[in-house]
């Protein structure tokens, strides 16, 4: 009897690894659907903080079919139900600048996750200075101050 209770104690603990590695593998593709193919992920700023409301954009290359989505307050994304081949992932949000990643192939039965790091966008200001002005200008080439004294001032 207690050889059978070890035995099944070691069977239940084999599965139990099973498991724990199925689960660990599905984090990186997780079976949805077998005929389709999906897209999930995180995006964040570079100090790893969470981008609400960034654009998602999927595109396949061979029908140029496009899916958008936004990210949730937590920064996460999820596109599903897209037919297989090969696709752009896209991602935009004010302030950052813009992730294009290319040729991701993907096949049918599993939804890829991709995470992404936005870095903050270069500014690019361009100022409109008027020189029209009523007041005289100023040379602040030289040292000499000077100025044109009328016949009524002497």
């Amino acid at each position: 009897m207690l050889r059978f209770a070890f035995a099944l104690l070691f069977c239940l603990g084999s599965q139990a690894s099973l498991l724990a590695s199925i689960e660990a593998r599905s984090f990186l593709f997780i079976t949805d659907d077998l005929d389709h193919i999906g897209f999930e992920g995180s995006v964040k700023d570079v100090s790893f903080k969470a981008i609400a409301d960034a654009k998602i954009t999927v595109k396949h290359s061979v029908s140029n079919s496009e899916r958008t989505t936004t990210t949730n307050k937590e920064g996460r994304y999820r596109l599903a139900s897209l037919v297989p081949g090969i696709y752009e992932l896209r991602v935009e949000a004010n302030g950052f600048q813009t992730v294009k990643v290319e040729k991701i192939s993907a096949v049918a039965g599993v939804v890829i996750r991709k995470d992404f790091q936005l870095s903050p966008a270069t500014i690019a200001e361009q100022i409109t200075i008027n020189a029209e002005t009523s007041q005289p200008l100023i040379d602040t080439s030289r040292t000499v101050v000077g100025g044109t004294v009328t016949q009524k001032e002497l």
